[in-house]
């Protein structure tokens, strides 16, 4: 057998050492230490998953969390796993009741902004740390059959001698633009909003307020018109509105100097919730409160009947801004106490209007309808019912260029 002829070469030297540093028992140890940590982690998580109960809530994500699923279905015994369904609710399951979620959740956006992403779970964080929801162009096709079934109870409703007034509401890249990252495609709310215009300006009869117009005309530096960590405006935000709306609905509104704001603090909105950046401070929630804004009655389905416009509990948790007439419903009545024959308007909405709503109660009763929530008849059957003296329709831009489907704005035309 041939042999080497050189022993004791480079080659056998690092060999050797090699062999030699890996029978060392310090580098033992120290592996035998790493691999316990990583056991460690991987059966405490597991055993912590298992000895931890079920959340049925994350405040923090303002979301239900999955629940444990069943493997039965339709008296199956095992019918939901033969559909497939099961493996990913189980998934689903797990992801949720994860141990430490929510700080998981905010490890993962604070490493995609590390990337350079400028977003996570489609919040975009702009400037001042304001977080904005990224945007796919608004379909236009969604906006002009919206727009239809606006046009066709207006309609009807001119016939009747009832006023219709459309008031959209911007978002906060359509008003404070100015806080949005760079290229940013901003000129896609402008082409939008331009669109929205000139299909409104086309509905005979109707009336068209281009309320993020008005906001842009009012606001000034320092002044905060939307939430930083909401999709809200703020009570400002909803005052100026209240202001331009004056002419269409023929009130004087009153100045801003009649009312006294009181800021509700640590109030943490749903960009914040839904984007995981938990480093983002939270804010004041503010309200306007002026002389005799409890003597009205407000029932509402989901809260009862209550004194006023706030439903207190709320601004202690979360999601404060439900503070304005509690959670979304499908119709609210607003009522000034000892006076029965004042002027009464039926306020088609989103949840945009539950704080413009306190305002606007100064000259009108008010009826107020989330065509989201509401099944029990169409909206001519209810202007026939009350006679209300004028529809205002006012939402976020985003309920009028949503599925139609979603809108349910065929609730509005049914029967005219």
């Amino acid at each position: 057998m041939n042999q080497r002829p050189e022993t004791k070469t480079e080659q056998d030297k690092l060999l050797e050492l090699q062999f030699r540093v890996a029978d060392e028992k310090p580098t033992k140890t120290a592996d035998l230490i790493a691999v316990a940590a990583f056991l460690l982690i991987v059966f405490g998580f597991c055993i912590a998953g298992w000895l931890l109960p079920d959340r049925t809530f994350s405040p923090d994500e303002n979301r239900d969390l999955t629940q444990l699923p069943s493997l039965e279905k339709d008296g199956k015994p095992f019918g939901n796993l033969f559909e497939g369904n099961f493996t990913s609710q189980f998934t689903d399951y797990l992801s949720d009741q994860f141990p430490l979620r929510d700080s998981f959740v905010g490890l993962k956006a604070a490493a995609e902004l590390a990337l350079g992403k400028h977003e996570n779970e489609d919040k975009v964080l702009g400037k001042n740390g304001r977080i904005y929801e990224r945007e796919d162009y608004p379909s236009t096709e969604n906006l002009k059959t919206n727009l239809s079934h606006i046009a066709a109870f207006t309609g009807w409703a001119s016939g009747q001698g009832i006023p219709v007034i459309l008031a959209p509401t911007g978002r906060a890249q359509d008003v404070i633009p100015e806080d949005l990252p760079a290229l940013y495609p901003a000129s896609l709310s402008d082409e939008i909003w331009e669109t929205f215009g000139e299909e409104a300006g086309k509905i005979p009869s109707l009336t068209y307020i281009d309320l993020r117009a008005a906001l842009i005309a009012k606001k000034t530096a320092g002044e905060n018109l939307y939430y930083r960590t909401d999709h809200h405006w703020t009570t400002l935000g909803a005052y100026y509105a209240y202001d331009a709306l004056g002419s269409a609905l023929s009130y004087t509104p009153y100045p801003v100097t009649d009312y006294s704001g009181e800021g509700i603090p640590d109030f943490r909105g749903t960009y914040w919730s839904g984007s995981g950046m938990k480093w983002i401070g939270g804010e004041e929630i503010d309200r306007f409160r002026y002389p005799g804004d409890t003597d009205f009655t407000t029932v509402s389905p989901a809260e009862g009947t209550f004194s006023g416009f706030y439903v207190e509990k709320y601004f202690g948790e979360k999601d404060k801004y439900a503070g304005f007439f509690g959670s979304n419903t499908g119709l609210v009545t607003v009522r000034k106490n000892g006076e029965e024959d004042r002027p009464c308007i039926l306020v088609v909405k989103d949840s945009f209007a539950h704080s413009l709503a306190p305002f606007l109660a100064r000259h009108f009763d008010l009826d107020l309808l989330d065509l989201r929530y509401y099944s029990q008849s169409t909206v001519k059957a209810l202007c026939e019912k009350n006679g209300y003296d004028a529809v205002l329709i006012l939402g976020n831009l985003d309920l009028f260029t949503d599925d139609p489907a979603t809108t349910r704005f065929a609730l509005l035309s049914a029967g005219c």
